[in-house]
């Protein structure tokens, strides 16, 4: 196995340990959120772009398309409004858009712009 990819392994693990370690103490004090971030980065045509997904706490099912349409609603008036031309049926070549939505998650082609998501919706 090469360095960069045992890195990456090794890296990813850590995150993983270091949220489910968050998790539990924040359990362990009696303090339930109504979602986690978990943070990822992916391709879209070549691009990386940093990620984010809202993981909504089980026991509040039901509520969690109002904060969706809150967080995109934010997006728009921070970041511009965007599209999700990358998928479907017509999708453009390049990734051309500061942020996308898509499969219940926020697409940040910029990480400080994943940041800022963060700092506004772990609050």
């Amino acid at each position: 196995m090469n360095s960069t990819l045992q890195d990456q392994i090794l890296s990813d693990i850590a995150r993983q340990m270091q949220e489910a370690i968050d998790n539990d103490v924040l359990r362990s004090l009696g303090i339930s959120l109504d979602f986690q971030l978990i943070y990822d980065t992916n391709t879209v045509y070549g691009k990386r772009y940093y990620t984010v997904a809202p993981i909504w706490n089980p026991d509040r099912l039901g509520w969690h398309n109002n904060e969706w349409d809150e967080m995109m609603a934010w997006c728009v008036a921070t970041f511009g409004p965007s599209t999700s031309r990358i998928w479907g049926e017509n999708p453009i070549p390049e990734p051309m858009e500061r942020w996308y939505a898509n499969n219940a998650k926020f697409w940040f082609r910029d990480q400080r712009d994943r940041d800022w998501f963060t700092l506004r919706w772990s609050s």
